[in-house]
C-alpha cells in the first residue's frame, strides 16, 4: 500500500488471524484490498484521526527493516482521507499514489478542496518502500514469472531465530521450517508480507530478484 497511514491503520481493528484471512482473500490485487480498507474506514468511521509523525519511518519496511525518522510532526482532522492527503502532500507524493486515496476518489469519497490549519510542512527526500508488481507477463505465464521473477520475502539465516511467529501467521501457509531456516514456497505466497512486518528479529525482507529486475525494466512496468 506504500505507506501506513491513518486509513490503513484501521485494518487493525480486524480481530486477531482474520487480518490474514482477509490477506489471503485479496490475494494479489492491491485494488482490491485498498478498497478493503476504505470499507472498513467507512465502517468504523472514526470522529478523528491522529497520526503520529514525530518519529516515522521510511525505507524498506514494514517491520524492523524500516529506517526510523525524526519528522517531529502530528497530523489530524475529523476526516481520514483528507488526513492521509495532506501527508501526501506533505511528503511531495501524488496522492493517488496511495492506493487507498486512488480507491476513495473512485468511490467518490474523497472530498478536495481540502481545508488545512496549520503549517503544512514540506519533507524533503522521504525514503519510499520499492514496490515491485505483484504479477506481470503473459497470463499463461504468470505462475512460472511469479515464482522466479516478482518480488518475495527472503531470509537472513544470521538473524532468523526459528521462533515459528512468522509460519503461524503466514495466511497462504507458505513458509515451512527446516532445521536451521525456514522456507518459503513461492507459488502459495501472496506476497502481503505479514511475515516481515511480524518477526521480531528482523530476519525476513522484500526483496526483488536480480533477473525480475532487469525484465522488468526492459519492458517498462
Amino acid at each position: 500500500m506504500l505507506l501506513t497511514l491513518g486509513v490503513k491503520n484501521l485494518f487493525g481493528c480486524i480481530v486477531g488471524f482474520k487480518k490474514s484471512e482477509w490477506h489471503m482473500r485479496s490475494g494479489v490485487n492491491r485494488e482490491m484490498f485498498a478498497r478493503l480498507l476504505v470499507q472498513i474506514y467507512q465502517a468504523v468511521n472514526p470522529c478523528i484521526t491522529l497520526v503520529d509523525g514525530i518519529l516515522a519511518m521510511e525505507g524498506q519496511g514494514p517491520g524492523k527493516r524500516g529506517k526510523p525518522r525524526y519528522l517531529g510532526m502530528l497530523v489530524g482532522g475529523s476526516d481520514g482521507l483528507s488526513v492521509d492527503w495532506t501527508i501526501c502532500r506533505m511528503l511531495g507524493i501524488d496522492p493517488d499514489a496511495l492506493q487507498t486515496l486512488k480507491a476513495a476518489r473512485q468511490l467518490g469519497l474523497l472530498n478536495e478542496p481540502i481545508r488545512i490549519t496549520g503549517d503544512m510542512i514540506n519533507v524533503d527526500h522521504f525514503e519510499l518502500p520499492v514496490l515491485g508488481p505483484l504479477t506481470f507477463g503473459p497470463k499463461l505465464l504468470q505462475k512460472f514469472m511469479r515464482k522466479h521473477l516478482v518480488q518475495r520475502p527472503l531470509v537472513d539465516q544470521n538473524h532468523c531465530q526459528l521462533c515459528g511467529e512468522c509460519w503461524q501467521y503466514c495466511p497462504a501457509e507458505a513458509i515451512t521450517p527446516d532445521d536451521n531456516i525456514i522456507g518459503f514456497d513461492y507459488d502459495r505466497c501472496i506476497r502481503c508480507y505479514c511475515c516481515v512486518e511480524i518477526c521480531p528479529h528482523g530476519a525476513l525482507a522484500a526483496r526483488e530478484t536480480l533477473a525480475g529486475k532487469v525484465i522488468r525494466r526492459i519492458s517498462g512496468l
